[in-house]
């Protein structure tokens, strides 16, 4: 996979479906990678750019217990 920069509506995108518990199949070529998202966070793919998406809800901390005394 190749890194590279977001369209800031992209971005937008990619942090509200973190949120979401169905998120969308789909965003803007990215494709949503149901064996590594989960309720906490979402994985989007584009295999034609080689890039990748990782949103993480900010509820994903609260659920660890590391280091939240």
């Amino acid at each position: 996979m190749k890194g590279g920069s977001l369209r800031p509506q992209e971005i937008q995108d990619f942090l509200e479906a973190s949120y979401e518990k169905y998120a969308p199949k789909s965003i803007d070529g990215y494709v949503l990678d149901d064996k590594l998202s989960n309720l906490y966070g979402k994985v989007y793919v584009n295999h034609d750019l080689k890039k990748s998406s990782i949103s993480l809800s900010r509820h994903w901390y609260g659920k660890s217990g590391h280091g939240l005394d």
